[in-house]
């Protein structure tokens, strides 16, 4: 079963580049945070922006799975995720991408 409200499937390739821009917004927010520098009002709208395209295209479970896999796991790379059998899944991009596009 596939959740995508799209005509056109979005490719592993630019689902990596999104994850990684992502990664790398997470990255630039916390390292401005350790020096006190806030940019909440920049990128509050972007993440709302974010949000707003995730949850139309993707839906809001899929969207979640995005965001735990890049803010929780990203953060923390021993947490893992399993499916209703115990296996794991969102352990890498590529098993994020099945999960959000052939699962939720």
């Amino acid at each position: 079963m596939t959740n995508r409200k799209m005509g056109k499937m979005l490719s592993l390739q630019k689902f990596e580049k999104i994850i990684a821009n992502l990664a790398s917004m997470r990255d630039s927010d916390h390292a401005l945070h350790k020096h006190g520098l806030e940019m909440g009002g920049y990128t509050t709208n972007l993440y709302q922006i974010i949000d707003l395209l995730f949850e139309e295209y993707i839906g809001k479970d899929g969207a979640d799975w995005i965001y735990w896999y890049v803010y929780e796991k990203g953060l923390c790379k021993d947490l893992k995720a399993t499916d209703a059998d115990g296996k794991e899944i969102c352990y890498n991009v590529e098993s994020l991408y099945k999960t959000v596009f052939f699962t939720t």
